[in-house]
């Protein structure tokens, strides 16, 4: 404890067996880094443009050309991390997706789709394709 002062130790709960597994989570007074990251994905979402839009035409009071430049890209990086946020989990919006599909395909086993059923379950397919497409993109 003296080495690593903010180090943490709990016991998981696992009554199976006489061992009993531990998190150990080992804490820095390291400063990290804010690094900004671009994901690619971004531009192919619908709101990508109006965000950059928006945050590039934020009246900033330089006069200098390189300020200026400088302020607007800060202006720039805020409001996409701001926006990213807002942005739900790719990851979850496809689970949940797939989850309503297979409830559409559940319920036609044992009747007909309505139209409004049906039309819901292709626009919901589209959806996913383009969820699909932008996690592609994302892992590339």
């Amino acid at each position: 404890m003296t080495a690593f002062p903010d180090t943490l130790t709990m016991p998981l709960a696992r009554p199976t067996s006489d061992h009993i597994p531990c998190v150990v989570r080992i804490g820095t007074l390291i400063p990290k880094s804010k690094f900004f990251r671009f994901e690619n994905y971004w531009l192919q979402h619908s709101d990508f443009m109006d965000v950059v839009a928006i945050a590039w035409n934020i009246p900033v009071g330089h006069s200098d050309y390189a300020k200026s430049i400088n302020a607007k890209l800060k202006n720039l990086r805020r409001a996409l991390k701001q926006w990213a946020r807002t942005i739900s989990c790719l990851k979850r919006k496809i689970e949940n997706l797939n989850e309503v599909i297979f409830f559409f395909d559940l319920v036609e086993e044992f009747r007909n789709l309505s139209d409004s059923e049906w039309n819901c379950r292709n626009l919901l397919k589209e959806e996913l394709l383009i969820l699909l497409k932008n996690q592609k993109i994302y892992w590339k």
